[in-house]
């Protein structure tokens, strides 16, 4: 097998450029441990280095036909270049994605990568044994159908592995995955039997799991058991690992449990819905905070925000908060929801800015910027939950989390 490892611009500089991020190593030094690396495991590999993005164009080009796969590291290229992507989809070779430093946590224009969309791993915030951790990949893919199972089971013999998959079944959601019948058998059967690909695992998913009535759900269960049973009955093999319970099933169906279950957003401490069975104790892992950014009292029959929606009654204390719809806080919050305070529930009123919004303050006179808010979360015995949130929201707790943009910070505390 024959790998290429390409490195973009300023690469050559690694232990002069920036050592906080990329440390003290150089390239030289990274040169050095690849080749060590791909000696060890008796693996051929070509280095490339060029702060030209035409340079590294054509060498991607050039390796049709030459290499098994690609890891690539295009630098600032990521970024930007669009010529490198279409370069990565063009020779159709398996690559993988590397990054020293841990570019999802730096500034947001370094989170933008181009040719990740043509490739189906990437490695960041490593150093530099990112680079062997990606010529080592035994990555597990999904398969949903006959095409890419044949796609996938060329490239693995051209690289002397066997890919290891899951199949995706099909068993109501209607979503991805083969179909549950006698097509989706011949399916099944014909990827089993592919030279270059190991089928570890088959799954689904609940389409209804999360409601009270399970009577479709258990028939998803059925339908999964029975697909599993004939399939071991005319191959003769079982499957290793068959999954289909996300939270909602670990929760309230436990015949869905089979060999491994996928807890989603219990996991950060929330129901899946309102309507389980059963009602576990769980701790939300998620606080949302923000700092008071300006104070002022405002007398009676004051409008607020945008389009004047909320008359002030009285003078008030009025706090305004620097989150807004651009974080993910939604504007079905305007004149609806609240923060909390020192213990106290803060209205908010008027609409939702793009960057800011206001609540009312008064219950708080000594207020002052810079004091915290909890927007979502409990502090001093009262909270405002997701499921609360999703209310006001009209929508489900799985959205209120995933939307809060990634330019709110995050910290990570053990």
């Amino acid at each position: 097998m024959k790998i290429l490892v390409i490195n973009g611009p300023n690469l050559n500089m690694l232990g002069i450029r920036e050592p906080a991020h990329y440390g003290r190593e150089t390239y030289s030094d990274l040169v050095t441990k690849i080749q060590n690396h791909c000696n060890n495991k008796q693996v051929e590999v070509e280095l490339y280095q060029s702060n030209h993005e035409g340079d590294l164009v054509d060498e991607i080009q050039n390796a049709y036909g030459n290499v098994d796969g690609i890891v690539i590291n295009p630098g600032a290229y990521t970024h930007t270049s669009i010529a490198i992507l279409d370069a990565v989809k063009s020779v159709n070779i398996p690559t993988v994605e590397v990054h020293i430093s841990k570019v999802e946590e730096r500034e947001p224009f370094r989170q933008i990568s181009y040719v990740r969309y043509a490739c189906y791993k990437t490695i960041t915030g490593q150093g530099i044994k990112g680079y062997a951790m990606a010529i080592e990949q035994e990555l597990r893919l999904t398969i949903y159908n006959q095409q890419e199972a044949e796609k996938l089971n060329r490239i693995a013999i051209a690289l002397g592995k066997r890919a290891k998959v899951h199949l995706k079944l099909d068993t109501g959601m209607s979503r991805l995955g083969v179909q549950a019948d006698e097509a989706g058998l011949a399916i099944a059967e014909a990827v089993l039997s592919m030279e270059g690909i190991e089928v570890e695992g088959l799954f689904s998913h609940l389409s209804k799991g999360d409601e009270y009535d399970k009577t479709f759900a258990q028939g998803q269960v059925q339908k999964f058991k029975s697909f599993m049973d004939e399939l071991e009955a005319r191959t003769g093999r079982r499957i290793p690992i068959c999954h289909l319970g996300a939270s909602a099933c670990i929760i309230d169906i436990p015949e869905g449990h089979f060999d491994m279950v996928r807890p989603g957003i219990m996991l950060y401490g929330y129901q899946p819905s309102n309507q389980m069975h059963y009602i576990p104790h769980l701790k939300p892992a998620l606080t949302w905070k923000a700092r008071v950014a300006h104070i002022k009292t405002l007398p009676a029959g004051r409008l607020i925000g945008y389009n004047g929606t909320f008359e002030l009654y009285r003078d008030t204390l009025v706090a305004t908060i620097p989150v807004g719809y651009a974080d993910g806080y939604n504007r079905m919050l305007s004149n609806n929801g609240y923060v909390i305070c020192r213990g106290k529930k803060l209205p908010i009123i008027g609409k939702v800015c793009m960057d800011q919004f206001m609540v009312d303050a008064s219950e708080l006179p000594d207020m002052q910027p810079g004091d915290e808010v909890i927007l979502l979360g409990t502090a001093d015995g009262v909270s405002i939950t997701v499921s609360e949130m999703a209310q006001h929201w009209g929508t489900i707790e799985h959205e209120v989390t995933c939307s809060i943009a990634s330019r709110v910070p995050r910290v990570y505390i053990e």
